[in-house]
C-alpha cells in the first residue's frame, strides 16, 4: 500500500502569500497602464512581471521610480534579455532594480547601454517574439488608433487586438517573399479590422473608405511607400522609425 505524503506549505509561504499576490497584481496593472500591455496576449514576457512585482513592493522613497521602471521595461524587452535563461536573468534584474530603487544613479546596464537593433527589426518574428510584442505595446502606449478609427486609441476598447501584417502574407507570397512575419511588417490593430484586411494588397487597402490615413501613419507606416507597394523601401524606412520609437522609450 502506497503511503500518501501530505504536502505542508512552509510558514513563510503562508505569511507572504497575500503581499506577494498584491505585488504581482500591482505589476500587472503597471504593464497595462504604463507600458501598453492592455491585453494578456500583448505582455512581452510574463517572467519579467515577477521582477516588477518585487520592485513595486514595499516602500517607495522616490517619486520618479515608475518612470525608471518603464525605461527598464522597454530596454529589457527591446534587448530581449529574457529570451533565454529567464530564471537566471530574473535574479540579476531583481538585484539591479533593487539597487536602482535605492539609488537613482545606479542605472542598470540594460538601460545605460541600450541601442536599437535595426537588423532585429528586419528579422523573423519567430526569433524575436518578445520584441514584436514590446513594439506593439509601445505603439499602444503612445496612443495609436485602429486603422478604421480617427478618434479611439487602441488602449481604450476591450475588443481583441491582434498583430496585423501591413503587407499581407498572401500578397508577399505572390511576390515571392516567404517571410511575412518580420517585425517591421507587424502592427497592432483590432482583431475585427485584421480579419477584414487579411489578404488585401496595399493598393486596395489605401483606397478603402473605412481606412483612416492619419491613423495608419501613426503606426509609423509611410503611406506613400505602402500605397506604392515598395516593400524593401518600406521595410527599411519602418525599421528606422521603430528604432527611433524604441530609443525614445528608453530615454536614449
Amino acid at each position: 500500500m502506497t503511503k500518501r505524503v501530505r504536502c505542508v506549505e512552509p510558514k513563510w509561504a503562508i505569511e507572504e502569500w497575500s503581499p506577494a499576490v498584491s505585488a504581482y497584481a500591482k505589476a500587472l496593472a503597471f504593464v497595462r497602464d504604463c507600458c501598453g500591455a492592455v491585453q494578456k496576449s500583448l505582455i512581452p514576457s510574463h517572467t519579467m512581471v515577477l521582477t516588477l512585482a518585487e520592485a513595486l513592493s514595499g516602500e517607495v522613497n522616490r517619486a520618479d521610480l515608475n518612470k525608471d521602471l518603464e525605461r527598464w521595461f522597454w530596454a529589457s524587452c527591446f534587448s530581449q534579455t529574457l529570451a533565454q535563461g529567464a530564471n537566471t536573468q530574473v535574479v540579476s534584474d531583481t538585484r539591479a532594480l533593487r539597487a536602482w530603487k535605492a539609488t537613482p544613479a545606479a542605472v542598470p546596464d540594460v538601460v545605460k547601454n541600450f541601442k536599437p537593433d535595426l537588423e532585429a527589426l528586419q528579422d523573423a518574428r519567430r526569433r524575436n517574439e518578445i520584441l514584436v510584442r514590446a513594439i506593439a505595446c509601445r505603439l499602444i502606449k503612445v496612443g495609436v488608433k485602429d486603422w478604421t478609427s480617427a478618434t479611439q486609441p487602441l488602449s481604450g476598447p476591450k475588443d481583441p487586438i491582434e498583430l496585423h501584417h501591413i503587407f499581407a502574407e498572401k500578397y508577399l507570397a505572390n511576390m515571392g517573399t516567404d517571410e511575412p512575419d518580420i517585425e517591421a511588417n507587424l502592427t497592432p490593430i483590432l482583431a475585427s479590422t485584421n480579419q477584414s484586411l487579411r489578404n488585401e494588397p496595399p493598393n486596395t487597402v489605401t483606397v478603402r473608405t473605412d481606412i483612416v490615413r492619419s491613423s495608419v501613419e501613426e503606426h509609423r507606416v509611410d503611406w506613400d511607400l505602402f500605397s506604392a507597394a515598395k516593400w524593401n523601401e518600406f521595410l527599411e524606412d519602418r525599421a528606422k522609425t521603430l528604432a527611433t520609437l524604441m530609443a525614445e522609450a528608453v530615454g536614449r
